[in-house]
């Protein structure tokens, strides 16, 4: 048998290596990426906040405005993502259906406007900017009467009971409070321990002793921080002129599709009008007409004057995330923090 090492028979040899090495490293690099995604921390719907833009609504923000992971953030340390939706009049129902029907949905941002009226009669012929969200998505969001007073749904014996958002929130935090959330001092550190300890099972961040107590302590500034930014907001909106208040809507609507319009009172969103430098961050474009597409037609320049703040009940702020449903209490105090020159 020839076994005379030749040239050729050299480069063959380093030719097949070279693919055994290149199909090693390629093969190291799958598993290395399969084991990232799969032990890597996910955020859950209540770790993503989802803030909505209705159409014809821009801004600023982006994840960095509003969550530099720093003592000045405008949402807790456990969000862990935030996504910006800019809908137009042409996506937005198919947006909103998919990331509702996905649990997808925190905030969403839309101006009030006045009806459209026949001008003879006086007459609505058409709602649009918030009236015309809430007549087509009133079920999505959640009830903010400042008196702690439930909603209502339907009409007759179709009528369902709301809960308050105000109310759900201050049940929340009495359970860390021994006297109630209005007593700040009765704060129980253990109960809040207690509560981390169970919420954060099978998270990967927590593995040791170590981890645990630093986020006990992020926990603990966590609670305190809503608990503080819900006593202002609810101090905001019982009072005639605070920063924030809460927009009643009158609305004439066909509800449940038997040709008669059923008058609602509806207390759904947080007007932000009074934030008198919020345009800076988030603002709309005035129209004379029911036009809201996202191309910017309309006056020349943006405004926030009549801009509303309105609550879905996906997302973190639904029912099955109670930890971090209360987060746009937290977004609604640091936007009068940095863009109320009053407060």
């Amino acid at each position: 048998m020839d076994a005379k090492i030749t040239k050729k028979r050299l480069g063959l040899l380093l030719s097949y290596d070279w693919i055994k090495i290149i199909g090693i490293c390629v093969a190291a690099v799958l598993v290395w990426v399969l084991l990232f995604t799969t032990m890597a921390t996910r955020a859950t719907n209540g770790q993503s906040f989802d803030i909505y833009l209705y159409p014809n609504v821009y801004s600023h923000i982006d994840a960095d405005t509003l969550h530099t992971r720093d003592e000045n953030d405008a949402l807790s340390y456990d969000v862990l993502d935030i996504s910006l939706n800019s809908l137009t009049s042409d996506t937005m129902s198919t947006i909103l259906s998919a990331h509702f029907a996905a649990g997808q949905g925190d905030v969403m941002f839309v101006p009030y406007s006045e009806p459209q009226r026949d001008a003879e009669t006086g007459e609505i012929t058409a709602y649009s900017g918030l009236d015309a969200f809430l007549a087509s998505y009133s079920s999505n969001c959640l009830w903010l009467a400042p008196d702690g007073s439930e909603g209502e749904i339907g009409s007759g014996d179709s009528t369902q009971k709301v809960n308050n958002y105000f109310t759900d929130c201050e049940n929340y935090l009495n359970s860390f409070y021994d006297k109630g959330w209005q007593n700040p001092g009765s704060f129980n550190e253990e109960a809040v321990r207690s509560h981390f300890n169970e919420r954060m099972q099978g998270d990967k961040r927590y593995k040791n002793d170590s981890q645990r107590e630093n986020g006990i302590a992020k926990e603990i500034e966590r609670i305190q921080k809503l608990r503080d930014a819900y006593a202002n907001v609810k101090s905001w909106v019982t009072a005639e002129d605070g920063p924030v208040q809460v927009r009643t809507s009158q609305l004439a609507i066909d509800t449940d599709g038997d040709g008669n319009l059923e008058e609602y009172t509806w207390q759904y969103a947080f007007d932000l009008s009074n934030i008198d430098k919020l345009s800076e961050l988030v603002y709309y474009y005035p129209t004379d007409t029911s036009d809201d597409s996202s191309d910017g037609s309309g006056t020349a320049s943006g405004t926030s004057n009549g801009l509303c703040m309105v609550v879905l009940n996906t997302g973190s702020s639904g029912a099955g995330n109670a930890a971090l449903r209360y987060e746009p209490f937290m977004l609604l105090n640091y936007l009068v923090e940095k863009y109320d020159t009053a407060a």
